[in-house]
């Protein structure tokens, strides 16, 4: 049985029709694209070989020791932190539907949105969830891998871990990014009595982008 939509469309025309493109929109698609993709699906899980003895014959299974958050938990929590929403209004539509099925085991967030009562919602659904959809470059090149490998949907899922971490840093970076250039307009039409104010923000806002580059270059290790 599938999830219930919402039935009442009148607030979600409304926002899509509103929906603007922001420079911050391939970002925000890249990270709706996992949630549409795996909703509550864990963020990793850790397995360990335990062997059993059925008769002479010795068992060797895998046994869960450890999960992470869903896909959308670790979202909502890595993006709440720092206190970001997404831009585009159609994305945080559809974030804000999966965050309501937070902690809902039997919650299939594909079918749920491929069947959403909104042409926009079920397009985009439908386009994220498609095996046409290929991984970005960045993510085949960290696999070693070709675009468009079969496999390769198997393989972003069991590094999830990695991925969805950096998908949210890239959109703090975008964001940081554009802040930067914004003082520094700033600075150029700004009163001398300012100045001071405004490279302190300047240099702090640097210095998180340092942070958020040094995250970008290394494998990222998951914190929650």
């Amino acid at each position: 049985v599938l999830p219930k939509a919402n039935k009442d469309l009148k607030s979600d025309i409304a926002i899509n029709t509103n929906t603007v493109i922001t420079p911050f929109d391939k970002f925000e698609r890249e990270i709706i694209r996992y949630v549409v993709r795996y909703g509550n699906f864990p963020i990793y899980q850790k397995f360990e070989t335990r062997k059993r003895k059925e008769g002479k014959t010795v068992i060797e299974e895998q046994v869960l020791l450890e999960e992470g958050p869903g896909v959308t938990e670790f979202v909502q929590f890595d993006l709440e932190r720092d206190n970001i929403t997404f831009s585009n209004n159609l994305y945080r539509l559809m974030f804000d539907k999966a965050v309501e099925h937070i902690g809902d085991k039997d919650f299939n967030s594909g079918n749920y949105f491929l069947n959403y009562p909104s042409n926009k919602v079920s397009r985009l659904a439908s386009d994220l969830l498609s095996d046409r959809y290929q991984l970005s470059n960045i993510h085949s090149k960290i696999l070693g891998e070709e675009v468009g490998d079969k496999s390769s949907r198997l393989l972003e899922q069991n590094h999830l871990s990695n991925f969805v971490p950096r998908a949210t840093t890239e959109l703090k970076n975008a964001y940081v990014m554009q802040k930067i250039e914004e003082v520094k307009e700033e600075i150029k039409n700004s009163e001398h009595d300012r100045y001071p104010e405004l490279i302190t923000q300047l240099k702090q806002l640097q210095d998180i982008k340092r942070v958020l580059a040094k995250e970008l270059g290394e494998r990222i290790v998951l914190k929650y």
